[in-house]
């Protein structure tokens, strides 16, 4: 599963509650979803248990925390790389939880951090992005420093494949040059742009921001999936740039929500008075489908698609209180599936899923 080297930043970066304000988004959590929502559930959902949380209390008790994080990657020997932009430091984890290492400190030289909040693992390097330095920074898988670069411009979120970084370029709204902007850049090790691909939604910019947020991963067959943060879709291109299918994605929080589309925003007069929430808050992609998770107020839900955008399988689990999640990636050991999110509530912790019962809380 952990393929060819090829490793990549997991799902959403910069998507947290306290990301979107930095982007001019200001929301409170009542902004997203009224917890009283009731979620339908399909006839064969799986219901998700917790199997571990790390960092945990001894942990913290010990020095080791997440401030903040809003990305994670793992390596092909298994080990979760998790960039902390509050402390200036990246942590990194067995699946296990057990703390094997971390690297940096708050600076602006060679191998210094300010606002590390985007990562992806090579075969064996280590690619960690700054918000606040505006730059790439190469590490060996221990720490080292190696290289870096500073783009052209703000790239969130962005995966590596070898030396070769593919990059979603970061729209928050729909650009005032439309045609002269592109969803995806492939970049070279230096920075150097190859090309550029992927038409942008065409939502209205008046004051929803955020439409064409996404997140992105790689197929087992290098097929690339960019799903969108706010709007039901997801899309499959080949490296080249062509697009090979447009996905509609549904689920039982997906269906609480008016399409943030043109025209029913336009039916709304204003986006601000639109249903939202998180429609792909993280994707993963293996060589059993995509999987998309999803969370909201009172549940989080993981579902695994074909690559017709068919549902395959579907998870949940019922919350007691809004959760919210930037990464996920998935085991299957002995024919369990694992699933990892990076979850922000009520501290930044990657989180450990199985199937199996749910708490006590239910939601149904």
């Amino acid at each position: 599963m952990l393929r060819r080297g090829l490793s990549f930043m997991i799902g959403l970066t910069a998507i947290s509650i306290a990301s979107l304000a930095i982007f001019g988004f200001q929301l409170s959590i009542n902004d997203f979803i009224d917890p009283k929502i009731k979620f339908n559930l399909p006839p064969n959902a799986i219901p998700l248990r917790t199997a571990n949380v790390f960092p945990n209390e001894k942990d913290e008790e010990n020095g080791i925390s997440l401030g903040h994080a809003q990305s994670m990657a793992v390596d092909a020997n298994g080990l979760f790389y998790i960039p902390d932009d509050r402390n200036d430091e990246v942590l990194v984890f067995s699946k296990e939880g057990r703390l094997a290492h971390r690297f940096g400190r708050a600076g602006q030289g060679p191998g210094d951090f300010l606002r590390p909040t985007g990562i992806g693992c090579g075969p064996d390097y280590v690619l960690v992005r700054e918000s606040q330095n505006m730059r790439f920074q190469f590490f060996s898988l221990t720490g080292k420093y190696q290289s870096g670069f500073r783009p052209s411009q703000y790239y969130d979120p962005f995966l590596v494949m070898g030396k070769t970084i593919i990059a979603a370029e970061a729209h928050d709204r729909l650009p005032n040059d439309e045609k002269n902007s592109s969803l995806i850049t492939i970049l070279d090790s230096e920075g150097r742009i190859q090309r550029r691909f992927g038409s942008v939604i065409d939502a209205p910019e008046n004051d929803f921001a955020n439409s064409n947020r996404t997140c992105i991963a790689l197929t087992k067959n290098n097929k690339l999936a960019v799903a969108f943060c706010f709007v039901p879709i997801i899309r499959l291109y080949t490296l080249d740039g062509k697009l090979i299918r447009e996905i509609k994605t549904k689920s039982g929080i997906i269906d609480k929500f008016t399409p943030l589309d043109k025209t029913a925003i336009n039916q709304l007069k204003t986006a601000q008075n639109s249903p939202r929430g998180f429609l792909a808050n993280a994707i993963f992609a293996d060589e059993n489908g995509i999987y998309i998770a999803i969370a909201a107020a009172t549940r989080i839900e993981i579902l695994l698609l074909d690559d017709n955008g068919d549902v395959k399988e579907y998870y949940y689990k019922n919350l007691e209180a809004w959760l919210g999640c930037s990464g996920l990636y998935v085991i299957n050991e002995k024919g369990v599936k694992h699933f990892f999110i990076l979850r922000h509530n009520p501290q930044y912790a990657i989180e450990e899923l199985v199937p199996g019962r749910q708490s006590d809380f239910s939601n149904k």
